[in-house]
């Protein structure tokens, strides 16, 4: 791929390739409105949970949501049901 080429787009958010990986950017935003990713199924992963409005659980996908959204919009994601929760287990007496 060539650098400044688009991979992928999920709505506002657009994947694009450069030079040391990639960039998810929000199309007709400011130039602050970036983050970088080393891979492309990670920056894809984060733009699609940028464009389904849930909160991510990694402090970098963390950071980078704070740099990419506003305030309002960043305090409107919703936490993410996931499936790895952890199992209890009753104890059977």
């Amino acid at each position: 791929m060539k650098p400044g080429t688009i991979v992928a787009s999920y709505g506002d958010f657009i994947v694009k390739k450069v030079e040391n990986g990639f960039i998810v950017k929000r199309r007709n935003s400011t130039y602050e409105q970036h983050a970088h990713f080393r891979s492309h199924s990670s920056a894809k992963n984060f733009a699609r949970t940028m464009y389904n409005g849930i909160m991510p659980t990694s402090k970098w996908f963390k950071s980078s949501a704070r740099r990419l959204l506003t305030e309002d919009e960043y305090k409107e994601l919703r936490k993410c049901k996931c499936r790895n929760k952890p199992k209890v287990r009753k104890r059977m007496i």
